[in-house]
């Protein structure tokens, strides 16, 4: 498992960078991923967002929660801990393909916070 804590980038990341990357790595839209479905695929797009915010940024699991639209924080916390045993495991993600073979999970965020990383740099 990678560090995902950085500190030397230019400019912060910040929600409205690590969400279109993530919409992207799940072919998830983004009226999908603050409405209310349960497909598997917008499931594991809303535990890595989250994951990413709170490791590569410095909100909260509310401002979390408001920034998706929801009124509470039910669900917020229990994504961040299904990411954490899903890496652990390195069980396979939805991600970055359309259909269902899914890649390591460990690679899924790795891949994502390589285009974030390398997106502060262009700044």
């Amino acid at each position: 498992m990678s560090d995902f804590q950085t500190t030397s980038a230019k400019q912060p990341i910040i929600l409205d960078d690590i969400l279109p990357v993530v919409l992207a790595e799940y072919w998830v839209s983004r009226a999908e991923f603050l409405g209310p479905g349960r497909h598997p695929r917008v499931v594991q797009a809303r535990e890595s967002f989250v994951w990413l915010v709170r490791k590569l940024t410095v909100m909260s699991y509310p401002d979390i929660a408001k920034y998706c639209g929801r009124l509470t924080l039910k669900g917020v916390p229990s994504h961040c801990a299904s990411v954490h045993q899903y890496r652990r495991a390195n069980a396979k993600y939805l991600a970055g393909t359309p259909d269902s073979r899914g890649r390591p999970m460990n690679e899924v965020l790795d891949s994502i916070r390589m285009v974030l990383l390398e997106g502060r740099k262009a700044i």
